[in-house]
C-alpha cells in the first residue's frame, strides 16, 4: 500500500483497521476544527462548540497535529 493515494479495508489486519479508523477520526477531528477556525471562530469557541480540549485546538491550528497512516 505504500504510495497509493487510498486504502482497501479489506486487505488490512484487525491492528491494521484500527490504526486506520483511529487515523479516520483524527483527520475528521481536524478537519471541523479548522473548519471552524477558517470561518472566524475563535479558540475558545472551538473548544465550547465541538468540546475538544483547548490544547488540542491549538495543536491542529498550529499544524503540529499532522497525522499519517
Amino acid at each position: 500500500m505504500i504510495g497509493t493515494a487510498s486504502v482497501d479495508q479489506e486487505l488490512l489486519t484487525a491492528a491494521e483497521r484500527l490504526q486506520y479508523e483511529g487515523y479516520v477520526r483524527r483527520e475528521e477531528t481536524n478537519a471541523a476544527i479548522l473548519a471552524q477556525s477558517n470561518s472566524g471562530a475563535s479558540i475558545k469557541e472551538i473548544v465550547h462548540n465541538a468540546g475538544h480540549r483547548r490544547g488540542l485546538a491549538r495543536k491542529v491550528l498550529e499544524g503540529q497535529r499532522a497525522d499519517v497512516f
